[in-house]
């Protein structure tokens, strides 16, 4: 995942990317991945576990794909 998040971000940042822009990227899968884990999970507690940590993914992988299109400017 990183390698292919380090193509990814290396690619932005060649593209004028800001480092905030490839990040958005990450972000913006967390509305769909919310929408999938509402469907596929019915249990309430189960399903705030399950949110947490996708947000603490999907988070670090915003974090490291600005500091790798912040080294690739």
């Amino acid at each position: 995942m990183r390698d292919l998040l380090a193509s990814l971000s290396a690619f932005r940042a060649k593209d004028g990317f800001s480092p905030s822009g490839a990040a958005t990227l990450i972000f913006l899968l967390k509305e769909p991945l919310f929408i999938r884990l509402r469907g596929e999970i019915p249990d309430p507690e189960a399903l705030a576990d399950e949110t947490w940590s996708t947000t603490l993914l999907l988070d670090k992988l915003g974090v490291f794909t600005t500091r790798d299109v912040s080294k690739n400017s």
